[in-house]
């Protein structure tokens, strides 16, 4: 396998036909555990988004096996693998594929974030990912306010005055996309960490303003460490962040002007694709 470029998957599940995923989350691919977890969910569209992330994760972890697989992998085989690989919750909170006695998982690291219509996913054959997917729904200026001084406790206070500046001069759309920006990428370390609530957000300063390479500068004050978050913007009030191990100044730098990340932007009808017709 080529480990040099971790992926990342945007699945857009907005005009999806429900029971065309219903259809496909029907097929046994789910353990007894996923199942019970994604039925914790209130609203359907997060248990959907829930199982349809798990469903990718697992499609792009068994396309990267039959890539390794001398013989020629056929969609049934495809199929067998997808069935074949659950996932876990490991006491940090992060997700992680079972151990299994058919393929060779240990290394497979990943993160999903899922935010109606978005599912993302980050994949790394060896070293640990995080990623957050962010939708502000009400971005007039008075909720972007109230958001903030919601959040100030978790917000460093270079943050919030930087925000609070900007809506002060009406820039309204400049302070949805700083917010987006520094709660995803926070959310996205803290994943990447196995960190959960756990996380002190206000120990973590975002510079939104000194980008290279779509990368946004994160200093951990505590620990005295900087993080490089990769951040993709799909509206002004939508955002991607990813924070990886791999991911550091030295790469973005040996990197600059290439792709830090397989981006590949995905619809259910993909995942059917890679099924047997007879199975869907």
């Amino acid at each position: 396998m080529n480990d040099t470029v971790p992926d990342l998957w945007i699945i857009n599940l907005e005009n999806i036909s429900l029971s065309k995923v219903y259809s496909v989350l029907s097929l046994h691919l789910f353990s007894k555990e996923e199942l019970v977890r994604a039925a914790r969910f209130i609203n359907e569209k997060d248990s959907i988004l829930h199982l349809s992330g798990r469903l990718f994760v697992k499609a792009l972890a068994a396309t990267k096996i039959s890539v390794c697989d001398i013989n020629k992998t056929t969609g049934a085989d495809i199929f067998d693998l997808i069935k074949a690989l659950h996932i876990e919750i490991q006491p940090s909170g992060k997700p992680k594929f079972r151990k299994s006695a058919l393929v060779k998982l240990e290394d497979f690291e990943f993160n999903i974030s899922h935010h109606w219509p978005w599912v993302t996913i980050a994949f790394d054959i060896v070293y640990p990912i995080g990623v957050d997917v962010i939708v502000l729904e009400k971005t007039q200026k008075h909720e972007i306010s109230s958001l903030v001084d919601e959040l100030e406790f978790q917000l460093h206070r270079d943050e919030t005055i930087l925000i609070k500046s900007c809506l002060n001069n009406d820039d309204v759309a400049k302070a949805t996309e700083i917010l987006c920006k520094i709660w995803s990428a926070k959310e996205a370390i803290s994943k990447l960490n196995g960190l959960g609530i756990n996380m002190i957000y206000n120990n973590f300063i975002a510079n939104t303003c000194i980008q290279n390479n779509h990368t946004i500068e994160v200093f951990d004050s505590k620990m005295n460490h900087k993080y490089l978050v990769y951040s993709i913007m799909l509206s002004n009030n939508q955002y991607i962040a990813i924070a990886s191990k791999r991911l550091d100044l030295k790469t973005v730098t040996q990197k600059s002007g290439l792709p830090l990340f397989n981006i590949s932007y995905k619809s259910f009808s993909d995942l059917i694709d890679i099924l047997p017709s007879s199975s869907v």
